[in-house]
């Protein structure tokens, strides 16, 4: 019968090898003459051991009492890496399972659709004291009526990235037991989703389960209001901590829910202020949220009475607004490249029904050398990327100014307008036809790309 492991190791501490050896394959060692362990900076050596074991490893043999665990110099790390969520412009983004499960999902589902009926409720707020104010007043009015707040209605949807689906379901029930009414956009996109929300007079925002932007592995959710913009999400109110990290990834000031209180009142004993960051220096250092606390968990079924759901056919409704965005002719020949699926397929469709000039390929193709306008599009088919003919990129205040001067009697009501901070093109819609708003902000990569085909085919000419 073969001796017990433990065996080995006491019998490799009683004699106290001075040499371990090395064997091909391995990567350099350094012997640790106090604890009889081979260390390795980067992995984990057990006492007796030669060969170095990963972070499951040496956690499952630190669960199970292994030998020779305790003369082991990392004993007292039982805490695996913790996963990074880290926070994007529109939203989250982190590794499938190991940072955002579906019970994350929900929880930050909790915390956005919080925050959109916050919002919700004091735009209702503001409309109701102008209204009050602008109405004579009257003698005979009784007390004033106390208003409930609105439900908030918010669109749901999710790509094809890996994932998306079993976080979905996480985020709709979230979203629902916050007593937000939900519309159901399914398998979409982030273009698409936005359009639910500008024909759905209702909704107020959008929550957006996607990849986009990320790697394969990573997954997330994205939240804007019904016209694209962007909101900032108050995290720390939230009881979610928030990590700064300096550009060469090494963490420095952490902030926790706790700990920003603490400072709050350490300004307001000793007198002093301090001068917090500006948004845009904010938005240029990479964050990190580090915990969700118990304080987060009150966003929780904060309704006795769930949201509906109301599913919705986002497909047909985004393909029947796209087409009043693209001409019924365009000669000049075009090249569109594109990675996204859905954007492919939509264009295939929309050339069955229109006389287009238009290739389309994947971005990874080699074009076939014609000199021609290129439009591109991302994973998040909202940004539209224009190339002329010469091969020059054009930026988004070039090409509005180029859409407004270009623009003819029939089209007067759309104007372009490049968006700051980044380099987008955003259209408004003054005549608003599909919804019952003044005016419509479209940031859609399709409906803009056929603006400019529409745009081209009076005789216009893109800038060189």
């Amino acid at each position: 019968m073969l001796p017990d492991a433990s065996v080995f190791c006491r019998l490799a501490v009683s004699l106290r090898f001075d040499f371990f050896p090395v064997y091909p394959g391995f990567m350099p060692v350094q012997y640790d003459d106090d604890l009889l362990t081979i260390v390795d900076t980067s992995r984990f050596v057990c006492p007796g051991e030669t060969s170095p074991v990963s972070s499951a490893v040496h956690l499952g043999r630190l669960a199970s009492g292994w030998p020779g665990c305790a003369e082991c110099r990392w004993r007292n790390e039982t805490a695996a890496p913790r996963p990074a969520i880290r926070r994007t412009e529109y939203g989250v983004r982190g590794a499938y399972l190991n940072a955002i499960d579906r019970f994350k999902a929900g929880q930050l589902a909790a915390i956005l659709s919080t925050h959109l009926t916050n919002l919700h409720s004091a735009v209702d707020q503001r409309r109701t004291e102008v209204a009050d104010n602008a109405k004579p007043a009257s003698a005979d009015e009784a007390t004033p009526v106390v208003r409930s707040p609105p439900a908030t209605t918010i669109a749901v949807g999710f790509d094809g990235s890996r994932g998306t689906p079993d976080l979905f379901a996480g985020v709709v029930s979230a979203v629902r037991q916050n007593g937000c009414p939900v519309l159901d956009a399914g398998q979409t996109s982030a273009a698409a989703l936005l359009n639910v929300c500008r024909q759905h007079r209702r909704a107020f925002g959008a929550i957006m389960v996607t990849g986009a932007g990320a790697a394969p592995s990573e997954t997330g959710l994205d939240v804007f209001l019904a016209d694209g913009q962007t909101t900032a999400i108050p995290w720390q109110d939230f009881g979610v901590g928030i990590r700064f990290m300096s550009n060469s990834d090494e963490e420095s000031d952490v902030a926790t829910f706790s700990g920003a209180v603490q400072q709050t009142l350490n300004r307001i004993r000793s007198g002093t202020r301090q001068e917090s960051d500006s948004t845009e220096q904010q938005a240029a250092r990479p964050q990190e949220l580090t915990h969700i606390s118990s304080h987060a968990r009150r966003v929780f079924r904060s309704h006795r009475i769930s949201g509906t759901s109301t599913a919705v056919d986002t497909e047909s409704l985004y393909r029947s607004w796209l087409l009043r965005w693209w001409p019924r002719e365009c000669r000049l020949p075009v090249e569109f490249a594109t990675d996204s699926d859905a954007t492919l397929e939509r264009l295939r469709w929309i050339t069955k029904r229109l006389s287009l000039n238009l290739t389309i390929r994947r971005t990874g193709e080699v074009a076939d050398g014609i000199v021609q306008p290129l439009l591109t599009i991302d994973d998040d088919d909202r940004f539209l990327t224009v190339r002329s003919p010469r091969g020059r990129v054009l930026s988004a205040v070039e090409l509005a100014d180029w859409m407004n001067h270009s623009v003819r009697t029939t089209a007067s009501h759309v104007t372009a307008h490049a968006r700051p901070g980044d380099d987008t093109v955003v259209l408004v819609d003054v005549a608003a036809p599909n919804s019952g708003r003044q005016q419509d902000v479209i940031t859609d990569g399709l409906a803009t790309a056929g603006f400019l085909m529409k745009l081209l085919s009076d005789d216009n000419r893109l800038p060189a």
